[in-house]
């Protein structure tokens, strides 16, 4: 098991709040060493989607992307942004999602509004 960013680290480069960013929770997934080395610095909704819908589900890394969309600016063409956007109204939040985002606030105090919108 590795931790990988789903927005890529080198979007979120040249930005003031780099060290923030790279760091966020909201970004950050637990993957198998093979998948994280596949992906490299492929981007979710543009480079590629999951097939498998078994654990994190596209609506949960559209969620991700959004929020880091959001919050830190990376430069991302617009029609992947509206891909996540479809994305997030297509798959609603799983438990799995719902308890990881808590678990994120009780330690950040920040949390993803794109979760909270779907309670």
């Amino acid at each position: 098991q590795t931790v990988d960013h789903v927005m890529p680290k080198m979007l979120l480069k040249g930005g003031v709040a780099f060290h923030r960013a790279a760091k966020d929770p909201h970004n950050l997934f637990s993957l198998c060493r093979n998948l994280n080395q596949t992906k490299a610095a492929l981007l979710f909704g543009k480079d590629f989607l999951l097939t498998n819908q078994s654990g994190v589900t596209n609506g949960t890394l559209a969620r991700s992307c959004l929020y880091m969309y959001d919050m830190y600016q990376p430069d991302v063409d617009r029609i992947t942004v509206e891909t996540w956007r479809h994305l997030d109204k297509l798959y609603a939040p799983k438990l799995f999602e719902l308890e990881r985002n808590e678990v994120i606030w009780e330690s950040t105090r920040v949390s993803n509004h794109y979760v909270d919108e779907h309670m």
